[in-house]
């Protein structure tokens, strides 16, 4: 998991909004052993300066460097291949894959309308001795909750399955499938939730639509990444 801490921002003594401070995403210490590795989906335009692969159809994975006892970057892309392999083949094969992970990754990127889903800064991660990837830690979530209007999007309801061209197939397929449907349910239907599936999607709508037309224009300034 990753760390993280709220922070109020005044520069030059004027309230500049409320940021989340986190920890950057590294390979943890457990990751010393040969056979874990940490990895990130992201888009071949930010390629180039960082150790990565594309799988056959060209979808592109960066790995990690923090842990110097990972695994060759050919065996972590064959076993990557072999992932993608299983499930856009829709032989599902959950022995190989964390449902529970990949679900709560899934509900959080729909409910946030996360438009940099399954395109760019998505980790999946395969732990020591377990010969099965995990999806997480989550990242990267400044194009969400209406952001991508300031950039020309119309839909912010839309699908975020694949939103993008480039986009990983991995959770658009996962959720049609009906183990997959079981997990998300057994999620939303957790103590934590007090109502219902389509209750807290209700909600949901109603409390965020009145508000995406502001989305990227609440502020009248940008921080860059470089900053």
């Amino acid at each position: 998991y990753v760390t993280s801490d709220w922070g109020k921002l005044y520069i030059n003594g004027e309230y500049r909004g409320l940021y989340l401070l986190t920890d950057r995403i590294q390979a943890f210490k457990s990751f010393s052993a040969d056979d874990s590795f940490l990895v990130m989906k992201e888009t071949e335009s930010r390629l180039s300066y960082q150790p990565h692969f594309l799988l056959d159809d060209g979808t592109a994975f960066v790995i990690r460097p923090d842990s110097k006892k990972s695994p060759s970057m050919e065996n972590i892309k064959s076993y990557i291949q072999s992932i993608d392999d299983m499930i856009s083949g829709g032989n599902i094969d959950y022995d190989k894959i964390d449902s529970e992970s990949f679900a709560i990754q899934f509900l959080l990127d729909q409910i946030s309308c996360n438009s940099d889903a399954n395109n760019t800064s998505q980790y999946f991660y395969k732990p020591s001795s377990e010969n099965k990837l995990y999806a997480g830690p989550c990242w990267d979530y400044d194009l969400s909750y209406g952001e991508p209007l300031e950039y020309g999007a119309q839909d912010p309801f839309q699908d975020f399955t694949n939103y993008h061209a480039e986009c990983l197939d991995w959770f658009s397929i996962l959720a049609r499938d009906g183990i997959f449907k079981v997990e998300i349910a057994q999620i939303l239907s957790e103590k934590a939730f007090t109502f219902s599936p389509g209750e807290y999607i209700g909600i949901h709508a109603r409390l965020f639509r009145g508000i995406y037309r502001l989305g990227g224009k609440i502020r009248d300034y940008n921080i860059s990444k470089k900053e």
